[in-house]
């Protein structure tokens, strides 16, 4: 038995745009990372400046983020 391989080209794919779907499904993707992010930097403010400076976040820089709590 032999085997052999075969190579096929295929030429050059065409770029599409990205369908209604894929860019809704983006955007809320994004918009949920934004709001975990303003979750976390929520429960982050609680903490005293020495453990964030120990963490590496400043208080300053999480305000100007933005936060909010959680009503899942």
């Amino acid at each position: 038995m032999s085997m052999t391989a075969t190579a096929v080209d295929f030429g050059q794919l065409e770029k599409t745009e990205k369908s209604f779907l894929r860019r809704a499904f983006e955007r809320i993707v994004e918009a949920r990372q934004i709001e975990a992010k303003r979750v976390a930097n929520h429960y982050l403010l609680q903490l005293d400046d020495e453990t964030l400076a120990q963490t590496g976040f400043n208080r300053e820089a999480l305000k100007a983020e933005g936060s909010k709590i959680s009503f899942l």
